[in-house]
């Protein structure tokens, strides 16, 4: 079952906005995106963080600077390990039913890189991202039809990535290239968002990494962010015609019914009475949704448990590709993608985040 289509003229809304802050432990991020949050809520919403980093989110909570911004102060959800994506689900619908303008996530890393996170389900899925992957699109499909403003906060490190040198001695020799402070995060993650920045961690500045032409003025050097810069994104976006009711009402409805029965009963029960009454063309339909998604779960369930009774003997070099050797060495192949292979010798596994491959220990 899928969405009828329509084509209709395009007309700039007033849409919930998504916007990113990364940089290294001590950058200032949390403090610069809760200025931004305080001019983007406006003057009567609310402000809440989802924090992943042990209560660090709560150590500005009496920050006078902050406090003269965000005078009504903001709230907090503690989430602590396991950081699989549908935690993070669970915890913006709370900060959503609690009647927040803007949530912030602090840190989004750890659903990527973080204990029980992307990499986590990957290792314990036998190398295989597909449920990673999916576990990750659900919680960017669920901030994408978010009625809260959602700012995303990404740690940064010094990435890098291996290149073929030159010969020498008749063998093939590696190089390795700087890629900057980079994100932790999957390598689409500032996509969506009308806004990124980077923070520098000797200035505390905030450089835009991705911006709306429209805006370009605002954030054209790097910067202090500051109330003032999340008032000014406010008012241009609501300058927009507001989103269409009954079309948000469906798009949200239809994607907690992909999520099965109970993920949908639990949207539903929380509906007022005009929504479920405005929602009844749909409801049967997404009831059909939501059945048909738990005899997926329940397919892919059996699959696995049917995948861990086989007794598979454990992985000898045989078992990977292999390309070259130490004697012959030969260029890395590009029309290989998978997980890992020995090459020239050396075992490589291939890094999202960098969309390259690395070396690690045999």
């Amino acid at each position: 079952m899928s969405a009828k289509l329509e084509i209709k003229k395009a007309i700039r809304r007033a849409v919930a906005l998504q916007v990113g802050f990364y940089g290294p432990t001590g950058s200032g991020k949390t403090f610069s995106a809760l200025r931004f949050a305080a001019g983007l809520a406006g003057p009567d919403g609310k402000v809440a963080v989802i924090d992943t980093e042990k209560g660090r989110a709560s150590l500005y909570a009496d920050n006078k600077r902050l406090l003269a911004e965000l005078p009504q102060g903001y709230s907090v959800v503690d989430l602590d390990d396991p950081y699989h994506p549908e935690r993070f689900i669970e915890a913006l619908e709370l900060c959503e039913s609690a009647g927040n303008k803007v949530c912030l996530i602090d840190s989004e890393s750890d659903s990527w890189d973080g204990p029980g996170g992307c990499h986590d389900i990957t290792a314990n899925n036998k190398g295989r991202w597909n449920k990673a992957k999916l576990a990750n699109k659900k919680m960017k499909t669920w901030i994408n039809l978010s009625d809260m403003h959602v700012i995303s906060l990404f740690k940064a490190q010094e990435k890098s990535k291996i290149i073929e040198g030159p010969v020498k001695n008749g063998k093939k020799t590696e190089e390795v290239i700087s890629l900057g402070v980079l994100p932790i995060s999957e390598r689409n993650a500032f996509y969506p968002m009308l806004l990124g920045f980077s923070v520098d961690p000797k200035t505390h500045l905030s450089e835009a990494i991705k911006c709306h032409d429209d805006l370009t003025a605002l954030f054209q050097v790097p910067k202090m962010i500051t109330k003032e810069d999340g008032d000014r994104v406010r008012i241009w976006n609501e300058s927009g015609q507001a989103v269409d009711y009954i079309e948000q009402l469906f798009k949200r409805s239809r994607f907690a019914a992909g999520r099965g029965t109970e993920a949908y009963k639990a949207y539903f029960s929380g509906l007022s009475a005009k929504q479920r009454k405005d929602l009844a063309a749909v409801h049967e339909e997404n009831k059909q949704l939501a059945a048909q998604a738990d005899r997926e779960a329940i397919a892919e369930a059996t699959a696995d448990d049917a995948t861990e009774l086989v007794d598979e003997p454990a992985a000898v070099s045989g078992d990977i590709p292999s390309f070259g050797s130490p004697d012959q060495p030969v260029p890395f192949p590009d029309t290989f993608d998978g997980p890992v292979c020995l090459w020239n010798g050396e075992r490589y596994e291939l890094d999202l985040d960098s969309s390259g491959y690395r070396k690690v220990a045999a």
